[in-house]
Protein backbone atom coordinates (compact mmCIF):
# COMPACT_ATOMS: atom_id res chain seq x y z
CA UNK A 1 0.00 0.00 0.00
CA UNK A 2 2.74 2.46 0.98
CA UNK A 3 4.65 1.72 -2.25
CA UNK A 4 1.58 2.42 -4.38
CA UNK A 5 0.85 5.62 -2.47
CA UNK A 6 4.46 6.66 -3.03
CA UNK A 7 4.27 5.87 -6.74
CA UNK A 8 1.04 7.88 -7.06
CA UNK A 9 2.71 10.78 -5.24
CA UNK A 10 5.66 10.64 -7.65
CA UNK A 11 3.17 10.71 -10.51
CA UNK A 12 1.69 14.04 -9.40
CA UNK A 13 4.89 15.56 -7.99
CA UNK A 14 5.44 17.85 -11.02
CA UNK A 15 1.90 19.21 -10.55
CA UNK A 16 2.71 20.03 -6.94
CA UNK A 17 5.97 21.75 -7.88
CA UNK A 18 5.08 23.55 -11.11
CA UNK A 19 1.32 23.93 -10.83
CA UNK A 20 -1.36 22.67 -13.19
CA UNK A 21 -0.51 21.78 -16.77
CA UNK A 22 -2.59 23.06 -19.70
CA UNK A 23 -3.35 19.60 -21.07
CA UNK A 24 -5.69 19.14 -24.01
CA UNK A 25 -8.81 18.01 -22.12
CA UNK A 26 -8.27 20.00 -18.91
CA UNK A 27 -10.98 22.56 -19.66
CA UNK A 28 -13.48 19.87 -20.72
CA UNK A 29 -13.12 17.90 -17.49
CA UNK A 30 -12.92 20.90 -15.18
CA UNK A 31 -16.07 22.34 -16.74
CA UNK A 32 -17.87 18.99 -16.35
CA UNK A 33 -16.82 18.57 -12.73
CA UNK A 34 -17.85 22.09 -11.76
CA UNK A 35 -21.14 21.66 -13.58
CA UNK A 36 -21.85 18.44 -11.67
CA UNK A 37 -20.97 20.06 -8.34
CA UNK A 38 -23.24 23.00 -9.15
CA UNK A 39 -26.16 20.76 -10.07
CA UNK A 40 -25.72 18.78 -6.87
CA UNK A 41 -25.98 22.04 -4.94
CA UNK A 42 -29.25 22.67 -6.78
CA UNK A 43 -30.66 19.26 -5.81
CA UNK A 44 -30.12 17.35 -9.09
CA UNK A 45 -28.75 13.97 -7.99
CA UNK A 46 -27.88 12.60 -11.46
CA UNK A 47 -27.06 15.33 -14.02
CA UNK A 48 -27.94 14.71 -17.65
CA UNK A 49 -27.98 18.11 -19.32
CA UNK A 50 -24.85 20.27 -19.09
CA UNK A 51 -26.58 23.64 -18.81
CA UNK A 52 -23.43 25.78 -18.92
CA UNK A 53 -22.05 24.21 -22.11
CA UNK A 54 -22.02 26.30 -25.28
CA UNK A 55 -22.09 29.38 -23.05
CA UNK A 56 -25.53 28.69 -21.66
CA UNK A 57 -27.25 26.93 -24.55
CA UNK A 58 -26.41 23.54 -23.05
CA UNK A 59 -25.70 20.05 -24.38
CA UNK A 60 -26.51 16.44 -23.32
CA UNK A 61 -22.91 15.84 -22.21
CA UNK A 62 -23.71 13.64 -19.23
CA UNK A 63 -25.81 11.24 -21.28
CA UNK A 64 -22.90 10.41 -23.57
CA UNK A 65 -19.83 10.77 -21.36
CA UNK A 66 -19.40 7.84 -18.92
CA UNK A 67 -20.33 8.83 -15.38
CA UNK A 68 -17.47 7.50 -13.22
CA UNK A 69 -15.00 10.33 -13.87
CA UNK A 70 -17.49 13.18 -13.57
CA UNK A 71 -18.94 11.71 -10.38
CA UNK A 72 -15.49 11.55 -8.77
CA UNK A 73 -14.49 14.93 -10.18
CA UNK A 74 -17.78 16.51 -9.16
CA UNK A 75 -17.32 15.27 -5.60
CA UNK A 76 -13.82 16.76 -5.47
CA UNK A 77 -15.03 20.05 -6.96
CA UNK A 78 -17.71 20.17 -4.29
CA UNK A 79 -15.17 20.26 -1.46
CA UNK A 80 -11.77 21.35 -2.78
CA UNK A 81 -10.40 24.59 -4.26
CA UNK A 82 -10.73 24.44 -8.02
CA UNK A 83 -6.98 24.59 -8.67
CA UNK A 84 -6.35 21.60 -6.39
CA UNK A 85 -8.82 19.29 -8.13
CA UNK A 86 -6.63 18.15 -11.10
CA UNK A 87 -3.76 17.03 -8.86
CA UNK A 88 -6.01 15.23 -6.36
CA UNK A 89 -7.94 13.48 -9.14
CA UNK A 90 -4.69 12.44 -10.82
CA UNK A 91 -3.39 11.05 -7.51
CA UNK A 92 -6.53 8.94 -7.13
CA UNK A 93 -6.20 7.70 -10.73
CA UNK A 94 -2.50 6.80 -10.34
CA UNK A 95 -3.14 4.94 -7.08
CA UNK A 96 -6.18 3.11 -8.46
CA UNK A 97 -4.17 1.99 -11.51
CA UNK A 98 -1.48 0.53 -9.27
CA UNK A 99 -4.02 -1.21 -7.06
CA UNK A 100 -5.74 -2.77 -10.07
CA UNK A 101 -2.45 -4.07 -11.43
CA UNK A 102 -1.46 -5.46 -8.03
CA UNK A 103 -4.75 -7.40 -7.89
CA UNK A 104 -3.80 -9.12 -11.17
CA UNK A 105 -0.08 -9.59 -10.57
CA UNK A 106 -0.27 -11.07 -7.07
CA UNK A 107 -2.16 -14.09 -8.44
CA UNK A 108 0.76 -15.08 -10.65
CA UNK A 109 3.83 -13.50 -9.05
CA UNK A 110 5.38 -13.41 -5.59
CA UNK A 111 4.26 -10.43 -3.45
CA UNK A 112 7.52 -8.56 -4.05
CA UNK A 113 7.42 -8.88 -7.82
CA UNK A 114 3.67 -8.24 -7.92
CA UNK A 115 4.23 -4.97 -6.08
CA UNK A 116 7.04 -4.04 -8.48
CA UNK A 117 4.73 -4.70 -11.45
CA UNK A 118 2.06 -2.51 -9.84
CA UNK A 119 4.49 0.36 -9.22
CA UNK A 120 5.78 0.21 -12.81
CA UNK A 121 2.24 0.14 -14.15
CA UNK A 122 1.30 3.12 -11.97
CA UNK A 123 3.93 5.46 -13.38
CA UNK A 124 4.43 3.99 -16.83
CA UNK A 125 5.11 6.61 -19.53
CA UNK A 126 1.69 6.27 -21.13
CA UNK A 127 -0.03 7.20 -17.87
CA UNK A 128 2.13 10.31 -17.65
CA UNK A 129 1.25 11.24 -21.23
CA UNK A 130 -2.39 10.71 -20.36
CA UNK A 131 -2.20 13.14 -17.43
CA UNK A 132 0.35 15.73 -18.56
CA UNK A 133 -0.46 16.03 -22.26
CA UNK A 134 -4.11 15.09 -22.71
CA UNK A 135 -5.57 14.96 -19.18
CA UNK A 136 -7.61 11.91 -20.22
CA UNK A 137 -8.12 11.03 -16.58
CA UNK A 138 -11.24 8.98 -17.33
CA UNK A 139 -9.01 6.63 -19.30
CA UNK A 140 -6.67 6.56 -16.31
CA UNK A 141 -9.53 5.31 -14.15
CA UNK A 142 -10.34 2.70 -16.80
CA UNK A 143 -6.72 1.52 -16.73
CA UNK A 144 -7.26 0.73 -13.03
CA UNK A 145 -10.13 -1.67 -13.78
CA UNK A 146 -8.61 -3.16 -16.94
CA UNK A 147 -6.20 -5.54 -15.08
CA UNK A 148 -9.06 -6.71 -12.85
CA UNK A 149 -11.13 -7.57 -15.93
CA UNK A 150 -8.17 -9.50 -17.36
CA UNK A 151 -7.79 -11.35 -14.05
CA UNK A 152 -11.40 -12.52 -14.02
CA UNK A 153 -11.25 -13.44 -17.70
CA UNK A 154 -8.24 -15.69 -16.98
CA UNK A 155 -10.10 -17.22 -14.04
CA UNK A 156 -13.13 -17.87 -16.24
CA UNK A 157 -11.08 -20.52 -18.01
CA UNK A 158 -11.54 -22.76 -14.93
CA UNK A 159 -13.95 -21.09 -12.51
CA UNK A 160 -17.63 -20.36 -13.04
CA UNK A 161 -17.50 -18.14 -9.96
CA UNK A 162 -15.43 -15.62 -11.90
CA UNK A 163 -18.42 -14.65 -14.07
CA UNK A 164 -19.72 -12.17 -11.50
CA UNK A 165 -16.33 -10.48 -11.14
CA UNK A 166 -15.86 -10.29 -14.90
CA UNK A 167 -19.31 -8.74 -15.34
CA UNK A 168 -18.66 -6.13 -12.65
CA UNK A 169 -15.28 -5.18 -14.11
CA UNK A 170 -16.62 -4.96 -17.68
CA UNK A 171 -19.40 -2.67 -16.46
CA UNK A 172 -16.90 -0.57 -14.48
CA UNK A 173 -14.70 0.00 -17.54
CA UNK A 174 -17.68 1.05 -19.67
CA UNK A 175 -18.88 3.41 -16.96
CA UNK A 176 -15.42 4.97 -16.85
CA UNK A 177 -14.31 5.39 -20.45
CA UNK A 178 -16.08 4.35 -23.67
CA UNK A 179 -12.96 3.90 -25.88
CA UNK A 180 -11.44 1.72 -23.14
CA UNK A 181 -14.69 -0.24 -23.08
CA UNK A 182 -14.38 -0.98 -26.79
CA UNK A 183 -10.73 -2.01 -26.38
CA UNK A 184 -11.65 -4.22 -23.42
CA UNK A 185 -14.30 -6.15 -25.36
CA UNK A 186 -11.92 -6.97 -28.20
CA UNK A 187 -9.10 -7.76 -25.79
CA UNK A 188 -11.28 -10.11 -23.74
CA UNK A 189 -12.59 -11.82 -26.87
CA UNK A 190 -9.02 -12.56 -28.03
CA UNK A 191 -7.88 -13.63 -24.57
CA UNK A 192 -10.82 -15.98 -24.06
CA UNK A 193 -10.30 -17.60 -27.47
CA UNK A 194 -6.63 -18.21 -26.68
CA UNK A 195 -7.41 -19.60 -23.23
CA UNK A 196 -10.17 -21.84 -24.55
CA UNK A 197 -7.84 -23.19 -27.23
CA UNK A 198 -4.95 -23.84 -24.86
CA UNK A 199 -7.13 -25.26 -22.10
CA UNK A 200 -9.17 -27.22 -24.66
CA UNK A 201 -12.33 -25.98 -22.99
CA UNK A 202 -15.30 -24.53 -24.84
CA UNK A 203 -16.91 -23.80 -21.48
CA UNK A 204 -14.25 -21.14 -20.88
CA UNK A 205 -15.66 -19.23 -23.85
CA UNK A 206 -19.19 -19.65 -22.55
CA UNK A 207 -18.31 -18.38 -19.08
CA UNK A 208 -16.38 -15.46 -20.51
CA UNK A 209 -19.17 -14.53 -22.92
CA UNK A 210 -21.70 -14.69 -20.09
CA UNK A 211 -19.57 -12.38 -17.98
CA UNK A 212 -19.18 -9.89 -20.82
CA UNK A 213 -22.90 -9.85 -21.66
CA UNK A 214 -23.87 -9.45 -18.02
CA UNK A 215 -21.36 -6.63 -17.68
CA UNK A 216 -22.86 -4.79 -20.64
CA UNK A 217 -26.31 -5.35 -19.15
CA UNK A 218 -25.17 -3.98 -15.79
CA UNK A 219 -23.99 -0.79 -17.48
CA UNK A 220 -27.05 -0.59 -19.76
CA UNK A 221 -28.39 2.48 -17.95
CA UNK A 222 -25.47 4.34 -19.56
CA UNK A 223 -24.69 2.30 -22.69
CA UNK A 224 -28.24 2.07 -24.09
CA UNK A 225 -29.07 5.82 -24.02
CA UNK A 226 -25.57 6.73 -25.22
CA UNK A 227 -25.95 4.37 -28.19
CA UNK A 228 -29.60 5.09 -29.00
CA UNK A 229 -29.35 8.87 -28.79
CA UNK A 230 -26.27 9.18 -31.01
CA UNK A 231 -28.54 10.15 -33.91
CA UNK A 232 -29.77 13.11 -31.86
CA UNK A 233 -26.32 14.73 -31.74
CA UNK A 234 -23.33 15.36 -33.98
CA UNK A 235 -21.50 12.31 -32.59
CA UNK A 236 -19.13 12.06 -35.55
CA UNK A 237 -17.84 15.51 -34.70
CA UNK A 238 -15.09 13.76 -32.74
CA UNK A 239 -13.49 12.83 -36.06
CA UNK A 240 -12.26 16.29 -36.94
CA UNK A 241 -9.11 17.14 -38.83
CA UNK A 242 -6.23 15.08 -37.44
CA UNK A 243 -8.50 13.08 -35.13
CA UNK A 244 -9.21 9.95 -37.18
CA UNK A 245 -7.46 6.60 -36.61
CA UNK A 246 -5.67 6.67 -39.96
CA UNK A 247 -4.05 10.00 -39.03
CA UNK A 248 -2.75 8.72 -35.69
CA UNK A 249 -0.90 5.52 -36.40
CA UNK A 250 2.66 5.53 -35.10
CA UNK A 251 4.81 8.21 -36.75
CA UNK A 252 1.91 9.61 -38.76
CA UNK A 253 2.17 13.21 -39.96
CA UNK A 254 -0.90 15.28 -39.06
CA UNK A 255 -2.20 18.47 -40.68
CA UNK A 256 -0.76 20.71 -37.94
CA UNK A 257 2.82 20.69 -36.57
CA UNK A 258 1.90 20.46 -32.83
CA UNK A 259 -0.18 17.35 -33.45
CA UNK A 260 2.63 15.81 -35.51
CA UNK A 261 5.09 16.57 -32.71
CA UNK A 262 2.84 14.85 -30.18
CA UNK A 263 2.38 11.85 -32.49
CA UNK A 264 6.13 11.44 -32.79
CA UNK A 265 6.60 11.77 -29.02
CA UNK A 266 4.03 9.04 -28.34
CA UNK A 267 5.31 6.94 -31.22
CA UNK A 268 8.87 6.94 -29.91
CA UNK A 269 7.75 5.76 -26.49
CA UNK A 270 5.40 3.16 -28.00
CA UNK A 271 8.15 1.76 -30.22
CA UNK A 272 10.47 1.42 -27.23
CA UNK A 273 7.82 -0.45 -25.30
CA UNK A 274 7.02 -2.74 -28.23
CA UNK A 275 10.70 -3.66 -28.39
CA UNK A 276 10.80 -4.24 -24.62
CA UNK A 277 7.70 -6.45 -24.82
CA UNK A 278 9.29 -8.57 -27.54
CA UNK A 279 12.44 -8.89 -25.40
CA UNK A 280 10.68 -9.96 -22.18
CA UNK A 281 8.34 -12.34 -24.05
CA UNK A 282 11.39 -14.06 -25.53
CA UNK A 283 12.96 -14.39 -22.07
CA UNK A 284 9.73 -15.68 -20.51
CA UNK A 285 9.34 -18.22 -23.30
CA UNK A 286 12.92 -19.46 -23.06
CA UNK A 287 12.73 -19.97 -19.30
CA UNK A 288 9.99 -22.64 -19.59
CA UNK A 289 7.21 -20.30 -18.47
CA UNK A 290 4.93 -21.58 -21.19
CA UNK A 291 1.67 -21.64 -19.30
CA UNK A 292 -1.73 -20.79 -20.73
CA UNK A 293 -2.07 -17.48 -18.90
CA UNK A 294 1.39 -16.34 -20.06
CA UNK A 295 0.45 -17.16 -23.65
CA UNK A 296 -2.80 -15.26 -23.25
CA UNK A 297 -1.14 -12.13 -21.86
CA UNK A 298 1.59 -12.25 -24.51
CA UNK A 299 -1.05 -12.56 -27.23
CA UNK A 300 -3.07 -9.54 -26.14
CA UNK A 301 0.16 -7.54 -25.72
CA UNK A 302 1.26 -8.43 -29.25
CA UNK A 303 -2.20 -7.62 -30.62
CA UNK A 304 -2.14 -4.23 -28.88
CA UNK A 305 1.25 -3.51 -30.44
CA UNK A 306 -0.05 -4.47 -33.88
CA UNK A 307 -3.08 -2.17 -33.57
CA UNK A 308 -0.81 0.88 -33.34
CA UNK A 309 0.77 0.33 -36.76
CA UNK A 310 -0.72 1.18 -40.14
CA UNK A 311 -0.69 -2.47 -41.16
CA UNK A 312 -3.69 -2.95 -38.85
CA UNK A 313 -5.88 -0.56 -40.91
CA UNK A 314 -8.39 -3.29 -41.94
CA UNK A 315 -8.99 -4.13 -38.27
CA UNK A 316 -10.08 -0.56 -37.60
CA UNK A 317 -13.19 -1.28 -39.67
CA UNK A 318 -14.46 -3.68 -37.01
CA UNK A 319 -17.70 -2.59 -35.26
CA UNK A 320 -17.19 0.52 -33.10
CA UNK A 321 -13.40 0.22 -33.34
CA UNK A 322 -13.25 3.68 -34.89
CA UNK A 323 -14.44 5.16 -31.59
CA UNK A 324 -11.13 4.16 -30.00
CA UNK A 325 -10.02 7.01 -32.29
CA UNK A 326 -6.27 7.01 -31.53
CA UNK A 327 -4.30 3.80 -32.25
CA UNK A 328 -1.72 4.70 -29.60
CA UNK A 329 -4.48 4.24 -26.99
CA UNK A 330 -3.65 0.55 -27.25
CA UNK A 331 -0.60 1.36 -25.14
CA UNK A 332 -2.96 0.82 -22.20
CA UNK A 333 -3.08 -2.92 -23.01
CA UNK A 334 0.56 -2.98 -24.10
CA UNK A 335 1.74 -1.62 -20.75
CA UNK A 336 -0.39 -4.11 -18.83
CA UNK A 337 1.25 -6.99 -20.67
CA UNK A 338 4.72 -5.42 -20.48
CA UNK A 339 4.63 -4.87 -16.71
CA UNK A 340 3.24 -8.33 -15.95
CA UNK A 341 5.42 -10.36 -18.34
CA UNK A 342 8.43 -8.15 -17.61
CA UNK A 343 8.26 -8.93 -13.89
CA UNK A 344 7.69 -12.60 -14.69
CA UNK A 345 10.85 -12.64 -16.81
CA UNK A 346 12.74 -10.79 -14.09
CA UNK A 347 12.01 -13.58 -11.62
CA UNK A 348 14.29 -15.82 -13.70
CA UNK A 349 17.02 -13.23 -14.24
CA UNK A 350 20.36 -13.72 -12.49
CA UNK A 351 21.45 -10.10 -11.94
CA UNK A 352 18.16 -8.67 -10.78
CA UNK A 353 19.74 -5.50 -9.38
CA UNK A 354 21.23 -4.63 -12.77
CA UNK A 355 17.86 -5.03 -14.46
CA UNK A 356 16.25 -2.89 -11.78
CA UNK A 357 18.79 -0.11 -12.46
CA UNK A 358 18.09 -0.30 -16.18
CA UNK A 359 14.32 -0.12 -15.61
CA UNK A 360 14.66 2.93 -13.36
CA UNK A 361 16.99 4.61 -15.86
CA UNK A 362 14.58 3.96 -18.74
CA UNK A 363 11.60 5.30 -16.81
CA UNK A 364 13.52 8.32 -15.57
CA UNK A 365 14.80 9.33 -19.00
CA UNK A 366 11.48 8.74 -20.80
CA UNK A 367 9.28 10.37 -18.22
CA UNK A 368 11.57 13.39 -17.90
CA UNK A 369 10.96 14.16 -21.57
CA UNK A 370 7.20 13.61 -21.24
CA UNK A 371 6.90 16.00 -18.29
CA UNK A 372 9.42 18.59 -19.44
CA UNK A 373 7.79 19.06 -22.84
CA UNK A 374 4.24 19.40 -21.51
CA UNK A 375 2.45 22.78 -21.69
CA UNK A 376 3.26 24.54 -18.43
CA UNK A 377 2.64 28.17 -17.54
CA UNK A 378 -0.26 30.57 -17.17
CA UNK A 379 -2.37 28.94 -19.85
CA UNK A 380 -3.57 26.34 -17.33
CA UNK A 381 -4.88 29.17 -15.12
CA UNK A 382 -6.81 30.53 -18.10
CA UNK A 383 -8.19 27.06 -18.93
CA UNK A 384 -9.50 26.64 -15.38
CA UNK A 385 -10.96 30.15 -15.41
CA UNK A 386 -12.76 29.54 -18.70
CA UNK A 387 -14.20 26.29 -17.36
CA UNK A 388 -15.72 28.02 -14.32
CA UNK A 389 -16.87 31.27 -15.95
CA UNK A 390 -20.34 32.57 -15.08
CA UNK A 391 -20.99 32.99 -18.82
CA UNK A 392 -20.68 29.26 -19.38
CA UNK A 393 -18.00 27.30 -21.17
CA UNK A 394 -17.09 25.87 -24.54
CA UNK A 395 -19.14 22.86 -25.56
CA UNK A 396 -18.03 19.66 -27.25
CA UNK A 397 -18.93 19.55 -30.93
CA UNK A 398 -19.72 15.83 -30.79
CA UNK A 399 -22.50 16.53 -28.26
CA UNK A 400 -24.02 19.39 -30.23
CA UNK A 401 -27.73 18.60 -30.80
CA UNK A 402 -28.57 17.64 -34.35
CA UNK A 403 -31.00 20.55 -34.74
CA UNK A 404 -28.18 23.12 -34.51
CA UNK A 405 -27.41 24.25 -38.05
CA UNK A 406 -25.23 27.25 -37.20
CA UNK A 407 -21.82 26.64 -35.64
CA UNK A 408 -21.67 28.12 -32.12
CA UNK A 409 -19.68 31.37 -31.97
CA UNK A 410 -18.04 31.68 -28.52
CA UNK A 411 -17.92 35.49 -28.60
CA UNK A 412 -21.62 35.86 -29.43
CA UNK A 413 -23.28 33.08 -27.43
CA UNK A 414 -22.86 34.68 -23.96
CA UNK A 415 -24.67 37.83 -25.17
CA UNK A 416 -27.86 36.04 -26.22
CA UNK A 417 -30.78 36.70 -23.80
CA UNK A 418 -32.06 33.65 -21.94
CA UNK A 419 -35.56 34.28 -23.24
CA UNK A 420 -36.84 36.51 -26.05
CA UNK A 421 -40.46 37.24 -26.97
CA UNK A 422 -41.26 38.13 -30.57
CA UNK A 423 -44.72 39.64 -31.11
CA UNK A 424 -46.52 40.65 -34.31
CA UNK A 425 -46.45 44.18 -32.94
CA UNK A 426 -43.82 45.45 -30.49
CA UNK A 427 -44.17 43.63 -27.15
CA UNK A 428 -44.70 45.59 -23.97
CA UNK A 429 -41.72 45.77 -21.58
CA UNK A 430 -43.47 43.60 -18.99
CA UNK A 431 -44.72 40.97 -21.45
CA UNK A 432 -42.01 38.48 -20.47
CA UNK A 433 -40.92 37.35 -17.02
CA UNK A 434 -38.53 34.47 -16.28
CA UNK A 435 -39.49 33.02 -12.89
CA UNK A 436 -37.13 30.00 -12.92
CA UNK A 437 -34.12 29.11 -15.01
CA UNK A 438 -32.74 25.85 -13.67
CA UNK A 439 -30.59 23.22 -15.34
CA UNK A 440 -33.51 20.87 -16.08
CA UNK A 441 -36.55 23.13 -15.64
CA UNK A 442 -37.43 26.59 -16.98
CA UNK A 443 -40.51 28.66 -16.10
CA UNK A 444 -41.57 31.77 -18.00
CA UNK A 445 -44.65 33.95 -17.72
CA UNK A 446 -45.85 35.61 -20.95
CA UNK A 447 -48.55 38.24 -21.51
CA UNK A 448 -49.20 39.37 -25.07
CA UNK A 449 -52.18 40.91 -26.84
CA UNK A 450 -51.15 39.35 -30.15
CA UNK A 451 -49.77 35.96 -31.24
CA UNK A 452 -46.13 35.68 -30.17
CA UNK A 453 -43.15 33.39 -30.38
CA UNK A 454 -40.98 32.63 -27.36
CA UNK A 455 -37.35 31.81 -28.20
CA UNK A 456 -35.18 30.39 -25.40
CA UNK A 457 -31.43 30.33 -24.92
CA UNK A 458 -31.61 26.55 -24.99
CA UNK A 459 -30.61 24.06 -27.65
CA UNK A 460 -33.49 21.78 -28.61
CA UNK A 461 -33.21 18.10 -27.77
CA UNK A 462 -35.88 15.37 -27.83
CA UNK A 463 -35.81 15.09 -24.03
CA UNK A 464 -37.03 18.69 -23.65
CA UNK A 465 -40.82 18.93 -23.28
CA UNK A 466 -42.90 22.11 -23.23
CA UNK A 467 -46.04 22.73 -21.20
CA UNK A 468 -48.31 25.75 -21.69
CA UNK A 469 -50.65 26.45 -18.80
CA UNK A 470 -50.06 22.93 -17.46
CA UNK A 471 -50.81 21.10 -20.73
CA UNK A 472 -48.26 19.51 -23.04
CA UNK A 473 -47.65 21.59 -26.13
CA UNK A 474 -45.59 21.21 -29.30
CA UNK A 475 -42.51 23.34 -29.95
CA UNK A 476 -40.18 24.01 -32.83
CA UNK A 477 -36.48 24.58 -33.37
CA UNK A 478 -35.00 27.69 -34.89
CA UNK A 479 -32.33 27.43 -37.56
CA UNK A 480 -29.74 28.01 -34.86
CA UNK A 481 -31.20 25.08 -32.88
CA UNK A 482 -32.97 27.03 -30.12
CA UNK A 483 -36.28 26.00 -28.57
CA UNK A 484 -39.13 28.04 -30.02
CA UNK A 485 -42.69 28.08 -28.63
CA UNK A 486 -45.63 29.67 -30.47
CA UNK A 487 -48.18 31.31 -28.15
CA UNK A 488 -51.73 32.53 -28.66
CA UNK A 489 -52.74 35.97 -27.40
CA UNK A 490 -53.23 36.23 -23.65
CA UNK A 491 -51.40 35.35 -20.42
CA UNK A 492 -49.54 32.02 -20.33
CA UNK A 493 -47.32 30.07 -17.97
CA UNK A 494 -44.68 28.24 -19.99
CA UNK A 495 -42.75 25.38 -18.43
CA UNK A 496 -39.87 23.57 -20.15
CA UNK A 497 -38.62 20.37 -18.48
CA UNK A 498 -35.94 17.79 -19.27
CA UNK A 499 -37.74 14.43 -19.21
CA UNK A 500 -36.62 10.83 -19.05
CA UNK A 501 -36.82 9.31 -22.51
CA UNK A 502 -37.97 5.67 -23.04
CA UNK A 503 -34.45 4.49 -23.88
CA UNK A 504 -33.16 5.74 -20.54
CA UNK A 505 -35.99 3.98 -18.71
CA UNK A 506 -35.30 0.74 -20.57
CA UNK A 507 -31.58 0.99 -19.76
CA UNK A 508 -32.33 1.40 -16.05
CA UNK A 509 -34.67 -1.61 -16.09
CA UNK A 510 -32.05 -3.78 -17.82
CA UNK A 511 -29.39 -2.70 -15.32
CA UNK A 512 -31.61 -3.49 -12.34
CA UNK A 513 -32.52 -6.90 -13.79
CA UNK A 514 -28.87 -7.71 -14.52
CA UNK A 515 -27.83 -6.61 -11.03
CA UNK A 516 -30.43 -8.97 -9.55
CA UNK A 517 -29.11 -11.86 -11.68
CA UNK A 518 -25.54 -11.15 -10.57
CA UNK A 519 -26.55 -10.99 -6.90
CA UNK A 520 -28.23 -14.39 -7.24
CA UNK A 521 -25.18 -15.83 -9.00
CA UNK A 522 -22.88 -14.48 -6.29
CA UNK A 523 -25.15 -15.94 -3.59
CA UNK A 524 -25.22 -19.41 -5.15
CA UNK A 525 -21.48 -19.35 -5.83
CA UNK A 526 -20.80 -18.46 -2.21
CA UNK A 527 -23.17 -21.13 -1.00
CA UNK A 528 -21.55 -23.73 -3.25
CA UNK A 529 -18.11 -22.69 -2.03
CA UNK A 530 -19.26 -22.96 1.59
CA UNK A 531 -20.64 -26.46 1.04
CA UNK A 532 -17.46 -27.62 -0.66
CA UNK A 533 -15.39 -26.34 2.27
CA UNK A 534 -17.63 -27.88 4.96
CA UNK A 535 -15.87 -30.97 6.45
CA UNK A 536 -19.15 -32.38 7.76
CA UNK A 537 -20.69 -32.20 4.30
CA UNK A 538 -17.66 -33.95 2.85
CA UNK A 539 -17.86 -36.76 5.43
CA UNK A 540 -21.55 -37.30 4.74
CA UNK A 541 -20.95 -37.37 1.02
CA UNK A 542 -18.19 -40.00 1.11
CA UNK A 543 -20.39 -43.05 1.87
CA UNK A 544 -22.78 -42.08 -0.88
CA UNK A 545 -19.90 -41.87 -3.32
CA UNK A 546 -18.40 -45.18 -2.19
CA UNK A 547 -21.69 -47.00 -2.55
Amino acid sequence: MAALLGAAFVGILPLLIKGNVAAHDLQFHMASWNEVAQQWRHGIAWPRWAAGANYGFGEPRFIFYPPASWLVGGFLALWLPVRAVPAVFSFIAFFAAGAGMFALARRYLSPRFALAAAVLYTINPYHLITVYWDFRVAEMLASAVFPVAILFALRCAKESGAIVGLAASVAAVWLTNAPAGVMLLYTLALLLVVMAFLERSVSALGRGAAGILLGIGLAAFYILPAAYEQSWVNIYGIFGSGLTPKENFLFSVATDPPHTYFNFLVSGIALEQVALLAFVVAIAWRTHLRTAWVAGICTIGAAAALMMFKISSPLWSLPKMQFVQFPWRWMLVLNLALCLIGMLALTKARMKWAWAVLIVAFLGYTERDVIRQATWGKRSVAEIYWSTSQDGYRGAKEYLPHEVHLPPTPYLLPKVPIAELKCEIPCSPDALKVTQWGEEEKKIQVASATPASLVLKLYDYPAWKVQIDGADAPHQSTYSGQVKVDLAPGRHDVRVIFTRTPDRTLGIVISFFTAAVLILLAFFNERRRGESNDPASNRQAEPAIST
